[in-house]
């Protein structure tokens, strides 16, 4: 419903390229008239209302999510495993069953999210998991514990793809990655933010006869459920539906997509050719393929309190030290974005971010060899290279799919069956290998090699793709029906990857 204010092109083999009728929700424009609606000034100011209207209200979204996400390590610290009664790999297995859903539940919400409102949706979505987070701070058992984890998971599973998928439609390829890092630096913030408020709720132990790991999750779950409220009126729908756009900034929105992509590269209908076209696409198959392997690092962040502890500091001073990390890790985010940004170029941050996580793991698989500061300092490269490059990942996916339905399944089926990855340190990271946690640092090193590995691979593919273009390689498709070749998303002829 109203989600397609990209563009739906209507083909016309007797007319030039640049006069070809393409049909908008604010009407029929051809890319010669998209270019003369292009004005500097205008743009700018466009941009920033998109800033504030799609950008901001997600983003504090994603950071009270990622709160509620990591305070896990947290109350551990604190005391829930002796209060929950568990015992072994428990803390592991809550882990271990909010990843689940995030694999099976990704792609249909954003299915759903393509028909109804996103503020309706994410909102909704949010305002569900401060509940369950709520909930968390008042269980009585660890089956209670697992249960309501496992919602969590389930309602949190449609944030990251649907973010992605409602971000991309209001912006240019490269103005994506720094709003992704945006995003992603609220993730990193929040993460920061969870040590000081788990530092600050051990202040509050014994009040109301509860121990200091429930007030976590009560105070966490009060606050997102407060701004879930607030933020269903908030929170961007797609642009055919916003209010807060002009007709004039509408019809700009759509020139610019134009003048980007072409206006040819589209894929709005989800019909049987369409589905064979998605799952028959290699590059979908190679960033769910670095993405499980770049998740397996970045969820190992839920240890890192532990890892911090076991080097030698008090618990208090473990979540404090958290804190400089992700604050380094934020900063290392957006330099990448702007430089990414810049060169036009997805590639290149990706694989230096790689280069930090190696580093990082080889510091801490020689722990017998260096100093604590040392392997303190390693927590700093392999968590800035993770959040370096994941929401690069997100960005790059995006900019070399066309069309909602493509975009839509594209994006949950990176972060969600990706997402996978995120098993393998609830699997790796058990008590009896602490704290030096050797098999875990050299899976997770085995993996974020592979990941830079599929990377290249994945960058020659797209250059070869695209010089099988400019050779004209690929203009059989034209040939095709009408029907089809008006819903062939990125396959057509004239769209051109993103490296």
């Amino acid at each position: 419903m109203g989600t397609d204010t990209e563009v739906a092109i209507v083909t016309r083999s007797d007319f030039p390229s640049h006069r070809l009728p393409i049909k908008t929700d604010e009407g029929i424009l051809t890319r010669e008239e998209a270019e003369s609606l292009l004005n500097s000034a205008a743009e700018k100011r466009l941009v920033r209302k998109l800033d504030i209207h799609v950008i901001l209200p997600v983003g504090v979204v994603f950071f009270w999510a990622f709160v509620d996400r990591v305070n896990l390590g947290y109350a551990r610290l604190q005391g829930i495993e002796k209060d929950l009664h568990m015992v072994g790999n428990d803390f592991n297995v809550a882990l271990l069953v909010q990843i689940a859903p995030y694999i099976f539940f990704e792609i249909p919400s954003n299915l759903i999210l393509k028909h109804v409102r996103p503020s309706l949706w994410l909102g909704g979505l949010s305002l569900c998991w401060g509940l369950i987070t709520l909930g968390q701070g008042l269980v009585k058992t660890f089956n209670g514990l697992v249960v309501l984890r496992i919602f969590l998971g389930l309602f949190e599973s449609g944030l990251v793809p649907g973010a992605v998928y409602l971000t991309s439609m209001y912006y240019t390829r490269f103005e994506l990655q720094k709003r992704m890092v945006g995003l992603y630096i609220a993730n990193c913030i929040a993460i920061a933010t969870s040590g000081l408020i788990a530092y600050g709720m051990e202040n509050l132990q014994g009040l109301g006869s509860y121990n200091s790991w429930r007030w976590i999750y009560i105070i966490e779950g009060i606050i997102t459920i407060a701004l879930s409220i607030i933020l269903l009126f908030l929170i961007a729908d797609w642009p055919s539906q916003a209010k807060w756009l002009s007709p004039e900034e509408k019809r700009l929105l759509a020139a610019r997509q134009i003048v980007e992509d072409g206006g040819f590269a589209r894929m709005d209908r989800l019909d049987r050719k369409a589905l064979v076209r998605i799952l028959s696409d290699w590059k979908i198959y190679s960033a769910i393929i670095i993405y499980f392997a770049v998740s397996a690092s970045v969820n190992a962040t839920a240890f890192v309190p532990s890892i911090i502890a076991r080097l030698g500091y008090t618990n208090a001073a473990a979540q404090a030290y958290t804190i400089p990390i992700y604050l380094v890790a934020s900063v290392l985010a957006f330099v990448a974005a702007v430089i990414s940004d810049r060169l036009r170029n997805r590639f290149a941050p990706c694989l230096f971010a790689v280069l930090l996580c190696v580093c990082g793991y080889s510091v801490l698989l020689n722990q017998d060899k260096v100093s604590l500061h040392a392997q303190y300092g390693a927590l700093f490269l392999f968590n800035g290279g993770c959040f370096m490059v994941l929401p690069t990942l997100w960005t790059w996916l995006s900019n070399n799919m066309a069309g909602h339905y493509k975009r839509s399944w594209s994006s949950a089926a990176q972060i969600g069956l990706g997402n996978a990855g995120a098993i393998v340190p609830t699997m790796t990271f058990v008590v009896q290998e602490a704290p030096a946690y050797t098999r875990a640092y050299s899976v997770s090193l085995a993996l974020i090699v592979a990941a830079g590995l599929v990377m290249i691979l994945t960058e020659f593919g797209l250059w070869w793709e695209n010089k099988m273009r400019d050779q004209g390689k690929r203009d059989h498709r034209l040939n095709l029906p009408q029907d089809e070749v008006e819903n062939l998303g990125d396959d057509h002829p004239s769209f051109r990857f993103t490296y």
